[in-house]
């Protein structure tokens, strides 16, 4: 029986902290997201951002919405990430993710599995979400 992301996911939802937040702008499933000036969620843009955490689902500019501000949860990935080389993520634009380097924010771990060691544009990846303040 394969492990798949999903699988995990489901594994470990019960460990990751959910708060809700009001969107500032129409975003996207598992974007990485920061907090205006306005105190409402946008996505993160630059490796700079410190991120509020990871929204969970889709919404429009004005609604309401989940965001995971620790723990484990999908994000979109932005550049190619590889198990046992890249271990950390840091902010992209768009609100997604791509491998840590030096002067960013570090918001996550990646989390691997045997059937998922390379993530390429576009792909949704599971995090271990805590970024470093």
């Amino acid at each position: 029986f394969p492990v798949t992301i999903n699988s995990l996911i489901m594994a470990y939802q019960d460990q990751a902290q959910y708060l809700t937040f009001i969107a500032g702008e129409a975003l996207s499933a598992f974007q990485l997201v920061k907090f205006n000036n306005a105190g409402k969620i946008v996505k993160c843009t630059a490796n700079t951002d410190v991120p509020a955490g990871v929204v969970q689902r889709g919404c429009a500019s004005g609604d309401a919405v989940e965001v995971c501000v620790s723990g484990f949860t999908k994000v979109l990935c932005a550049g190619v990430i590889t198990s046992g080389t890249d271990f950390f993520v840091t902010g992209a634009a768009a609100g997604a993710v791509v491998k840590y380097s030096t002067g960013g924010v570090c918001v996550g771990r990646f989390i691997p599995n045997a059937s998922y060691t390379v993530s390429a544009s576009g792909d949704e990846i599971l995090i271990h979400f805590a970024p470093s303040v």
